[in-house]
Protein backbone atom coordinates (compact mmCIF):
# COMPACT_ATOMS: atom_id res chain seq x y z
CA UNK A 1 0.00 0.00 0.00
CA UNK A 2 2.94 2.75 1.24
CA UNK A 3 4.36 1.79 -1.99
CA UNK A 4 1.56 2.35 -4.31
CA UNK A 5 1.42 5.61 -2.09
CA UNK A 6 4.62 6.92 -2.93
CA UNK A 7 4.59 6.05 -7.01
CA UNK A 8 1.26 8.46 -6.95
CA UNK A 9 2.94 11.19 -4.90
CA UNK A 10 5.70 10.99 -7.43
CA UNK A 11 3.65 10.86 -10.67
CA UNK A 12 1.92 13.88 -9.15
CA UNK A 13 4.68 15.85 -8.37
CA UNK A 14 6.62 15.59 -11.94
CA UNK A 15 2.74 16.53 -13.24
CA UNK A 16 3.01 19.81 -11.51
CA UNK A 17 6.56 20.05 -12.20
CA UNK A 18 6.19 19.64 -16.04
CA UNK A 19 2.96 21.82 -15.81
CA UNK A 20 4.75 24.49 -13.81
CA UNK A 21 7.87 24.95 -15.94
CA UNK A 22 7.24 23.87 -19.54
CA UNK A 23 3.43 24.01 -19.81
CA UNK A 24 2.36 27.07 -17.79
CA UNK A 25 3.74 29.67 -20.34
CA UNK A 26 1.92 28.08 -23.02
CA UNK A 27 -1.10 27.33 -20.82
CA UNK A 28 -1.46 31.48 -19.94
CA UNK A 29 -1.22 32.95 -23.01
CA UNK A 30 -2.61 31.46 -25.55
CA UNK A 31 -5.14 30.25 -23.89
CA UNK A 32 -6.27 34.08 -22.92
CA UNK A 33 -5.76 34.79 -26.41
CA UNK A 34 -8.37 32.06 -26.80
CA UNK A 35 -11.02 33.66 -24.36
CA UNK A 36 -10.75 37.60 -26.16
CA UNK A 37 -13.75 37.97 -28.76
CA UNK A 38 -13.79 37.12 -32.37
CA UNK A 39 -13.16 40.42 -33.05
CA UNK A 40 -10.63 41.32 -36.13
CA UNK A 41 -9.17 43.56 -33.60
CA UNK A 42 -7.99 41.01 -30.92
CA UNK A 43 -7.44 38.99 -34.21
CA UNK A 44 -4.61 41.06 -34.87
CA UNK A 45 -3.10 41.26 -31.45
CA UNK A 46 -3.07 37.43 -30.77
CA UNK A 47 0.28 37.00 -32.92
CA UNK A 48 1.51 38.85 -29.61
CA UNK A 49 0.35 36.41 -27.61
CA UNK A 50 1.63 33.60 -29.20
CA UNK A 51 5.12 34.93 -29.67
CA UNK A 52 5.31 35.22 -25.68
CA UNK A 53 4.34 31.78 -25.77
CA UNK A 54 7.05 30.48 -28.05
CA UNK A 55 5.68 30.68 -30.83
CA UNK A 56 8.39 32.36 -33.66
CA UNK A 57 6.22 34.57 -35.69
CA UNK A 58 6.65 38.17 -36.11
CA UNK A 59 4.58 40.41 -34.00
CA UNK A 60 3.82 43.14 -36.57
CA UNK A 61 4.47 40.95 -39.69
CA UNK A 62 0.03 41.30 -40.81
CA UNK A 63 -1.15 37.91 -39.30
CA UNK A 64 -4.18 37.14 -38.70
CA UNK A 65 -5.17 34.77 -35.90
CA UNK A 66 -9.07 33.83 -35.12
CA UNK A 67 -10.14 32.57 -31.80
CA UNK A 68 -9.82 28.67 -30.65
CA UNK A 69 -6.12 28.05 -32.68
CA UNK A 70 -4.47 25.53 -30.36
CA UNK A 71 -0.95 24.20 -30.19
CA UNK A 72 0.90 21.61 -28.61
CA UNK A 73 4.76 22.53 -28.21
CA UNK A 74 4.64 26.45 -29.50
CA UNK A 75 8.31 26.54 -29.26
CA UNK A 76 8.40 24.00 -32.53
CA UNK A 77 6.26 26.44 -34.45
CA UNK A 78 7.60 29.10 -36.97
CA UNK A 79 5.01 31.36 -38.73
CA UNK A 80 5.89 33.93 -41.04
CA UNK A 81 3.92 37.01 -41.83
CA UNK A 82 0.93 37.52 -43.44
CA UNK A 83 -0.45 34.23 -42.50
CA UNK A 84 -4.05 33.73 -41.53
CA UNK A 85 -5.42 31.22 -38.62
CA UNK A 86 -9.38 30.53 -38.92
CA UNK A 87 -11.16 29.40 -35.95
CA UNK A 88 -10.78 25.84 -34.41
CA UNK A 89 -7.29 25.13 -35.94
CA UNK A 90 -5.48 22.20 -33.91
CA UNK A 91 -1.54 22.16 -34.10
CA UNK A 92 0.38 19.54 -32.75
CA UNK A 93 4.10 20.54 -33.31
CA UNK A 94 5.79 18.28 -31.34
CA UNK A 95 8.18 17.79 -34.19
CA UNK A 96 9.00 21.44 -35.83
CA UNK A 97 6.02 22.93 -38.32
CA UNK A 98 7.03 25.96 -40.71
CA UNK A 99 4.35 27.71 -42.43
CA UNK A 100 5.60 30.36 -45.01
CA UNK A 101 4.61 33.71 -46.06
CA UNK A 102 0.99 34.58 -46.84
CA UNK A 103 -0.60 31.02 -46.45
CA UNK A 104 -4.29 30.59 -45.41
CA UNK A 105 -5.38 27.79 -42.81
CA UNK A 106 -9.40 27.36 -42.88
CA UNK A 107 -11.49 26.70 -39.92
CA UNK A 108 -11.05 22.85 -38.30
CA UNK A 109 -7.94 21.94 -40.17
CA UNK A 110 -5.40 19.87 -37.97
CA UNK A 111 -1.82 20.08 -38.40
CA UNK A 112 -0.23 16.76 -36.73
CA UNK A 113 3.40 16.28 -35.92
CA UNK A 114 3.10 12.66 -34.03
CA UNK A 115 2.08 9.71 -34.59
CA UNK A 116 3.44 5.86 -33.42
CA UNK A 117 4.79 3.22 -35.13
CA UNK A 118 2.19 0.72 -35.38
CA UNK A 119 4.36 -2.23 -33.51
CA UNK A 120 5.48 -0.16 -30.63
CA UNK A 121 2.77 2.34 -29.19
CA UNK A 122 5.05 3.79 -26.58
CA UNK A 123 7.56 4.78 -29.27
CA UNK A 124 6.39 8.01 -30.76
CA UNK A 125 7.29 8.93 -34.38
CA UNK A 126 7.54 12.71 -34.91
CA UNK A 127 8.01 14.48 -38.62
CA UNK A 128 7.84 18.15 -39.68
CA UNK A 129 5.55 19.86 -41.60
CA UNK A 130 6.33 22.34 -43.90
CA UNK A 131 3.55 24.61 -45.64
CA UNK A 132 5.35 26.78 -48.31
CA UNK A 133 3.86 30.18 -49.40
CA UNK A 134 0.24 31.11 -51.02
CA UNK A 135 -0.92 27.39 -50.16
CA UNK A 136 -4.24 27.15 -48.80
CA UNK A 137 -5.47 25.01 -46.51
CA UNK A 138 -9.28 23.98 -46.89
CA UNK A 139 -11.48 23.77 -44.01
CA UNK A 140 -11.44 20.45 -42.33
CA UNK A 141 -7.85 18.99 -44.08
CA UNK A 142 -5.31 17.17 -42.06
CA UNK A 143 -1.93 17.39 -42.56
CA UNK A 144 -0.11 14.83 -40.99
CA UNK A 145 3.71 14.48 -40.15
CA UNK A 146 6.30 14.31 -42.81
CA UNK A 147 4.25 16.59 -45.48
CA UNK A 148 5.94 19.34 -47.46
CA UNK A 149 3.01 21.39 -48.91
CA UNK A 150 4.53 23.32 -51.65
CA UNK A 151 4.55 26.89 -52.99
CA UNK A 152 0.31 28.12 -54.32
CA UNK A 153 -1.45 24.32 -53.84
CA UNK A 154 -5.10 23.98 -52.62
CA UNK A 155 -5.83 21.53 -50.17
CA UNK A 156 -9.34 20.51 -50.79
CA UNK A 157 -11.78 20.42 -47.75
CA UNK A 158 -11.50 17.48 -45.26
CA UNK A 159 -8.68 16.22 -47.30
CA UNK A 160 -5.77 14.15 -45.53
CA UNK A 161 -2.54 14.78 -46.47
CA UNK A 162 0.61 12.56 -46.03
CA UNK A 163 3.95 13.04 -48.32
CA UNK A 164 4.93 15.81 -50.77
CA UNK A 165 2.59 18.15 -53.26
CA UNK A 166 3.36 19.60 -56.67
CA UNK A 167 3.63 23.45 -56.35
CA UNK A 168 0.28 24.98 -57.74
CA UNK A 169 -1.34 21.60 -57.63
CA UNK A 170 -5.52 21.17 -56.23
CA UNK A 171 -5.17 17.94 -54.07
CA UNK A 172 -8.34 16.33 -53.14
CA UNK A 173 -9.13 13.12 -51.16
CA UNK A 174 -8.28 10.61 -48.40
CA UNK A 175 -5.34 10.61 -49.43
CA UNK A 176 -4.91 13.80 -50.66
CA UNK A 177 -4.16 13.28 -55.04
CA UNK A 178 -3.71 16.28 -57.24
CA UNK A 179 -6.24 16.64 -59.33
CA UNK A 180 -5.39 19.64 -61.58
CA UNK A 181 -2.88 22.45 -61.59
CA UNK A 182 -3.99 26.05 -60.45
CA UNK A 183 -3.07 28.38 -63.50
CA UNK A 184 -2.08 31.94 -63.21
CA UNK A 185 -0.45 32.55 -66.39
CA UNK A 186 1.75 35.54 -65.97
CA UNK A 187 -0.12 36.59 -62.97
CA UNK A 188 1.92 36.79 -59.80
CA UNK A 189 0.49 35.41 -56.70
CA UNK A 190 0.20 37.87 -53.99
CA UNK A 191 -0.68 37.81 -50.14
CA UNK A 192 -2.31 41.10 -51.00
CA UNK A 193 -6.48 41.22 -50.42
CA UNK A 194 -6.88 37.76 -49.69
CA UNK A 195 -9.21 36.93 -46.62
CA UNK A 196 -10.39 34.21 -44.86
Amino acid sequence: MLNKLYTFFRLALHCVWTDLFFRLRQVLFLGFGNILPDLLTFAVLRPFLWRLAGVKIPIFGSCVIRKDVWIESPKNLEVASGVQFNRDVYISSNAPITIEEGVRIAPDVKLITISHDGQYFDKDVLLPIHIKKFSHIGAGAVVLGGSIVEEGVVLAPNAVLQGETKAYGVYVGNPARMTSKRNFGTDTISAEGSSL
